[in-house]
């Protein structure tokens, strides 16, 4: 299993994962990995140019030492790709997961519900190599994710934007919505006088009716209309059936 499914909850499904442009893994990784070429070089120039001396090989002592050398870089540099590789930004239908580190992972995760904007900032580079850094505001007015550097800036921001409309449906679709109870039919009922049945004069010895109980359906219960609700996110296509059948066993539980 992937580090990240291991941070995914039972519904929660991936909508778009990206990383960092692969620009900055040539520029952080690049200088150290072109150092360690520019000593290889020397460390051959050494074995070509470095005369022995009494029989004494100073021109591989030399290059094995500048060989030596030479690991160090290489492996920051190595260290600085995969480093690259395994820093993921992530959206789903729940939150935004941004994963960072190769030995430490740092996860740091936004819910959608708390998102109320999304900035993005592009440079006229970023226009150019398509990449930005995404801000993710709060309710609070602060950037609590500077997402920098990110491929596909409007891609990402377009998917984020998406997922939480498509949340903000959901959350609204499910609140009962607050409003006066109905009559109950069961009990009786104020009328006037258009309410009441007019008397019968056509039928000489039938019974006059001089009341009746007005026609009232019963309230429709915050369950049913929730059920509803959900019925129809799913006939939309906006859940799966089996989003459908776990959010309906939790709302008959109530």
């Amino acid at each position: 299993m992937a580090y990240l499914d291991k941070l995914l909850a039972r519904e929660e499904r991936i909508i778009l994962q990206s990383r960092r442009h692969p620009l900055f893994m040539v520029l952080n990784a690049g200088p150290y990995l072109l150092g360690v070429l520019v000593l290889w070089i020397l460390a051959l120039l050494a074995v070509i140019f470095v005369p022995e001396v009494r029989g004494i090989p100073f021109d591989w002592i030399l290059a094995m030492a500048i060989f030596a050398v030479s690991l160090v870089p290489l492996a920051i540099g190595i260290y600085r790709v995969v480093h690259w590789i395994k820093e993921q930004y992530v959206v789903t239908n729940y939150r935004i997961i941004q994963v960072e580190g190769f030995v430490n992972r740092h996860v740091y995760d936004s819910a959608l519900e708390k998102v109320n904007d999304v900035i993005l900032d592009q440079s006229i580079f970023g226009r150019m190599f398509d990449y930005g850094t995404i801000n993710i505001v709060t309710g609070s007015d602060s950037a609590i994710n500077d997402i920098a550097g990110v491929s596909q800036p409007y891609e990402f921001k377009r998917a984020l934007l998406e997922a939480k409309m498509v949340f903000g449906r959901w959350d609204d679709d499910m609140r009962p919505a607050e409003r006066i109870p109905a009559p109950n039919a069961f009990e009786p009922q104020p009328f006037s006088r258009e309410d009441a049945m007019p008397l019968p004069s056509a039928v000489a010895g039938a019974e006059a009716t001089t009341d009746r109980i007005p026609n009232v359906a019963p309230a429709q219960s915050d369950q049913s209309r929730a059920i509803l609700a959900l019925t129809e996110l799913r006939n939309s296509g906006l859940i799966t059936d089996a989003e459908y059948a776990e959010k309906l066993r939790k709302l008959t539980q109530q």
